[in-house]
């Protein structure tokens, strides 16, 4: 249900407002006190959890990412054309980038993956190559 063109936009809407991050920030800290957490989140390395052990960007381009979009959604048979799922990356990303609070960053010391031509699996050898090491 999160997977869905609604959720895509507001989530990018609602994290630019300081009061939802504010309430949100201290509740997804807390979740790490006691245990382990793999956490995905645009500002999540440079903002949520900075001092994570390990950190992963993972990121691949705009026209990768907007045909993995447009298969997603005609799987779940949601109506979008691959132009407008490209068109709502760009929007979300530049939202993101140029926020005022907590921009869209890469953390200086995360691994950056491009998995535009990565295959599901080879993304999982790396990530777990770098976590075990």
């Amino acid at each position: 249900m999160i997977r869905t063109k609604e959720i895509d936009h507001y989530s990018s809407v609602f994290s630019a407002r300081k009061i939802i991050r504010d309430f949100l920030l201290n509740s997804q800290r807390n979740a790490a006190l006691f245990d382990n957490l793999v956490v995905e989140g645009r500002d999540t390395t440079t903002v949520v959890f900075p001092e994570a052990y390990k950190k992963i960007f993972l990121d691949a381009s705009v026209d990768e990412r907007a045909r993995r979009r447009f298969l997603q959604f005609k799987e779940k048979g949601i109506d979008i054309t691959i132009e407008d799922a490209r068109n709502s990356i760009i929007e979300r990303d530049k939202r993101d980038e140029s926020r005022d609070l907590a921009p869209l960053s890469v953390a200086p010391d995360a691994l950056l993956i491009d998995s535009s031509f990565l295959s599901i699996e080879d993304v999982v050898k790396i990530i777990l190559d770098y976590v075990r090491n």
